[in-house]
């Protein structure tokens, strides 16, 4: 440690010597969420999935698409069987969730 009353550093050395440790550390960057583009829904079908997943706004199982969509349980599961493979399906535990392909 720097002694002020030391013979050997001045009063400015010791100033900077401390003053160094207390200085403010620059503010990380934002990070920038990119959006990946998505496919436009042609059918009504499409249409239909794609609002109910993007109301929701995070993924879903099939029981509460259907409440979305104001359907049975059973005809969303069909539905989203019609768009092959453009719905994202990934298995948490017993439930399968459904996503758009860009979120998580």
């Amino acid at each position: 440690m720097i002694e002020a009353a030391s013979n050997y550093y001045t009063i400015s050395e010791v100033w900077a010597a401390l003053s160094s440790r207390f200085k403010r550390k620059p503010a990380p960057a934002p990070q920038v969420e990119v959006l990946q583009p998505v496919a436009i829904p042609r059918t009504e079908v499409e249409r239909a999935v794609y609002a109910a997943l993007i109301l929701a706004g995070e993924p879903v199982n099939n029981r509460r698409l259907a409440e979305l969509m104001q359907c049975s349980p059973g005809e969303a599961s069909r539905r989203v069987a019609q768009l092959e493979g453009v719905i994202r399906e990934q298995r948490l535990g017993r439930q399968v969730m459904l996503s758009l392909p860009n979120h998580h």
